[in-house]
């Protein structure tokens, strides 16, 4: 439906791997994140296969200390995705996303 309707999937690869964020365990944020990072792989993985538009995005930005993953976050795509294809994602693909929002296109 998405490739159908033109969507466009934005991929954060947010895993629980060596850098991932660390909540106390047991917490609601651990929970919560516990349960995104459980969904991640397959909404990468359905989202590659009908060929949907994907763009690179995270709100990371918000948080100087976990801004400094969002490289690494990016590189984690190399599971799903060849080279050429993040860095597309990462830039053109990104571009034509905020040619959409009008006025806020700088």
């Amino acid at each position: 439906m998405m490739k159908e309707k033109g969507a466009w999937f934005i991929m954060q690869p947010i895993l629980t791997d060596e850098n991932a964020m660390a909540f106390p365990a047991g917490s609601p944020k651990d929970k919560k994140f516990f349960g995104v990072t459980k969904g991640t792989v397959q909404g990468i993985q359905m989202a590659r296969k009908p060929d949907v538009k994907t763009a690179f995005g995270t709100d990371l930005i918000f948080d100087p200390v976990a801004a400094k993953k969002q490289s690494k976050m990016l590189a984690k795509l190399k599971q799903w995705c060849t080279a050429f294809e993040i860095l597309n994602m990462a830039t053109a693909n990104n571009a034509k996303l905020v040619k959409m929002c009008g006025p806020r296109d700088p």
